[in-house]
């Protein structure tokens, strides 16, 4: 709003210069023409400045709420996989891994019970500690692209507020009640 302002007033003076060209003769007359000129210039540029910065800004903020949306749409999809992952782990961890674990120990025999080396050598697929790390590691994964997510969407809002707060921005779009 405020370059609507500096146009008006560049305007106005313009005008009011040409108006008073015409009381004076002579140089006055001249300059207060050329002052004329060279305001209406000014308003001129200040117009075509602010229509072409009002077209950027105008296409950003499509940029921006097409890219909430996406946002909301990726952090939604991380959660539905989160859900999906925790109930898998849920179900290894309590249901197929103990099953697992007591078939293992069936068909050992008592002397590859004595050293815990023999056992970890003798099924390398047996590590409890290792696959609870790689599951914790996942989902830590998961949570971080929740999290990376959600600060880019707060972001994303940031910047329109901010685009919004500009006096130069008038041809605002207003935020779809689905990117809100």
């Amino acid at each position: 709003m405020n370059f609507i302002f500096s146009i008006l007033f560049f305007i106005v003076a313009s005008v009011a210069s040409f108006f008073i060209s015409r009381n004076f003769t002579g140089e006055a007359q001249v300059a207060f023409f050329v002052a004329g000129c060279i305001l209406g210039i000014i308003s001129f540029v200040f117009s075509a400045a602010g229509f072409f910065q009002n077209l950027e800004m105008r296409e950003m903020q499509k940029y921006l709420i097409s890219r909430i949306k996406k946002e909301k749409r990726d952090i939604e999809l991380r959660k539905q996989y989160l859900a999906t992952y925790k109930t898998e782990v849920e179900s290894f961890l309590t249901k197929l891994y103990p099953d697992y674990e007591k078939e293992m120990f069936k068909t050992m025999s008592p002397r590859d019970a004595e050293t815990l080396q023999v056992f970890a050598s003798r099924y390398p697929e047996l590590k409890f500690n290792g696959v609870l790390q790689s599951f914790t590691e996942k989902l830590a994964e998961i949570l971080r692209g929740i999290r990376d997510a959600e600060v880019n969407l707060e972001h994303t809002y940031e910047q329109i507020r901010t685009r919004d707060g500009s006096g130069w921005f008038l041809a605002r779009i207003p935020i779809p009640e689905d990117a809100k």
